[in-house]
């Protein structure tokens, strides 16, 4: 019997997802009601700890769906590509390092002795999950694809995630000024306040589409 049921899935991911959400509509009404000079502080602050929960919530509920899945018993053979190709990752990443014939056979032994073992990964192996610090469009995808999950609906908002999280907020580690001029002051208030729904949007998907793929088993194969 599963010790990790779906009902402990969701209350992870939704007790997660809660209390960034809280964080952040703090620093959004602290966005609002900035006033003169200090405007252009908060704003730097409230886009830096945007992206860290906008990264910190993927990795941890793409790492929580693995450990669900883990704990399925699940046999390799009965689910999609990419599972399987997760749980010898590893393996593939070490032969990697070999032009060897011998050691590329070690992918093929992998292979084989795949389909009969129970699919087992280590969620904090950053080869299985990494946001690589910089969760841009790209790598956001490949943990999407990782974790067979649809990604056509972030694709539409990928230009907006780079350009409007992802570069601004590595302006800013980088030291970067984010000059606002007085009468641009309501309109960056409006700016960051878009930014913040569509973030927020895309981590309620992400949350949406794991709990689907785990009360549908849509990391299984079809047959």
């Amino acid at each position: 019997m599963a010790k990790y049921t779906i009902e402990k899935l969701q209350d992870k991911l939704d007790k997660n997802i809660s209390y960034r959400k809280k964080e952040l509509t703090v620093i959004k009404t602290m966005v609002q009601q900035s006033q003169n000079n200090i405007i252009s502080t908060n704003i730097r602050i409230a886009i830096v700890m945007l992206y860290a929960h906008w990264e910190g919530f993927i990795k941890v509920a793409a790492r929580e769906f693995l450990k669900y899945l883990n704990d399925m018993n699940i046999y390799c053979y009965d689910m999609k590509e990419n599972f399987i190709t997760l749980s010898i990752k590893t393996v593939i990443r070490d032969c990697g390092k070999s032009l060897k014939t011998e050691k590329y056979n070690e992918i093929t032994r992998e292979l084989m002795k795949s389909r009969y073992r129970l699919f087992k990964v280590d969620p904090s192996n950053k080869l299985i999950i990494d946001t690589e610090s910089n969760l841009s469009y790209p790598v956001l995808k490949d943990i999407l694809f990782a974790l067979g999950l649809e990604y056509s609906k972030y694709e539409l908002k990928k230009n907006y995630i780079n350009e409007n999280l992802i570069d601004k907020r590595n302006a800013i580690a980088h030291g970067e000024l984010i000059e606002i001029k007085s009468d641009d002051f309501d309109e960056s208030k409006h700016e960051f306040e878009e930014l913040y729904k569509e973030i927020i949007g895309l981590m309620n998907l992400f949350k949406e589409q794991i709990m689907d793929a785990a009360v549908h088993k849509s990391y299984l194969k079809i047959s």
